[in-house]
Protein backbone atom coordinates (compact mmCIF):
# COMPACT_ATOMS: atom_id res chain seq x y z
CA UNK A 1 0.00 0.00 0.00
CA UNK A 2 1.34 3.25 -1.10
CA UNK A 3 1.28 5.73 2.00
CA UNK A 4 3.49 8.56 1.23
CA UNK A 5 5.20 9.72 -2.02
CA UNK A 6 7.22 12.74 -2.91
CA UNK A 7 8.53 13.65 -6.02
CA UNK A 8 10.36 16.99 -7.45
CA UNK A 9 13.17 18.05 -10.60
CA UNK A 10 11.16 15.32 -12.85
CA UNK A 11 9.89 16.76 -15.86
CA UNK A 12 7.70 19.53 -15.50
CA UNK A 13 7.46 19.54 -11.36
CA UNK A 14 10.32 21.54 -10.14
CA UNK A 15 9.26 22.11 -6.18
CA UNK A 16 8.64 18.64 -3.83
CA UNK A 17 5.10 17.55 -4.39
CA UNK A 18 3.32 15.25 -1.71
CA UNK A 19 1.09 12.67 -2.41
CA UNK A 20 0.05 11.19 1.73
CA UNK A 21 -2.56 8.71 2.80
CA UNK A 22 -2.09 10.15 6.49
CA UNK A 23 -4.75 12.77 8.23
CA UNK A 24 -3.41 16.09 7.76
CA UNK A 25 -6.42 16.79 10.18
CA UNK A 26 -7.98 14.43 13.37
CA UNK A 27 -11.67 13.40 12.05
CA UNK A 28 -14.67 11.58 14.07
CA UNK A 29 -15.91 10.65 10.75
CA UNK A 30 -14.41 6.98 10.43
CA UNK A 31 -16.15 5.48 7.07
CA UNK A 32 -12.91 6.17 4.89
CA UNK A 33 -10.10 5.72 6.93
CA UNK A 34 -8.49 2.55 7.85
CA UNK A 35 -6.24 0.82 10.84
CA UNK A 36 -2.97 -0.26 10.25
CA UNK A 37 -1.23 -2.48 12.93
CA UNK A 38 2.63 -2.14 12.23
CA UNK A 39 5.08 -2.42 15.01
CA UNK A 40 5.28 1.03 16.19
CA UNK A 41 1.58 1.41 16.83
CA UNK A 42 -1.44 1.85 15.32
CA UNK A 43 -2.00 4.02 11.71
CA UNK A 44 -4.99 5.34 10.57
CA UNK A 45 -5.02 5.91 6.83
CA UNK A 46 -7.09 7.65 4.14
CA UNK A 47 -9.08 4.32 2.55
CA UNK A 48 -8.73 5.93 -0.79
CA UNK A 49 -7.25 8.89 -2.49
CA UNK A 50 -7.98 11.43 -5.76
CA UNK A 51 -5.38 13.29 -7.66
CA UNK A 52 -6.96 16.52 -8.95
CA UNK A 53 -5.38 19.26 -11.22
CA UNK A 54 -5.65 21.62 -14.47
CA UNK A 55 -4.19 20.29 -17.41
CA UNK A 56 -0.71 20.33 -18.33
CA UNK A 57 -0.12 20.77 -14.18
CA UNK A 58 2.09 17.43 -14.02
CA UNK A 59 -0.12 14.67 -13.21
CA UNK A 60 0.94 12.63 -15.22
CA UNK A 61 4.98 13.41 -14.85
CA UNK A 62 4.06 12.78 -11.02
CA UNK A 63 2.80 9.20 -12.04
CA UNK A 64 5.49 8.21 -13.89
Amino acid sequence: MLLQYVVSNFKSIGHPITFSMFLMEETKDNRFLKSLSVKTGTWRVLRRGGFFGLNASGKSSFVE
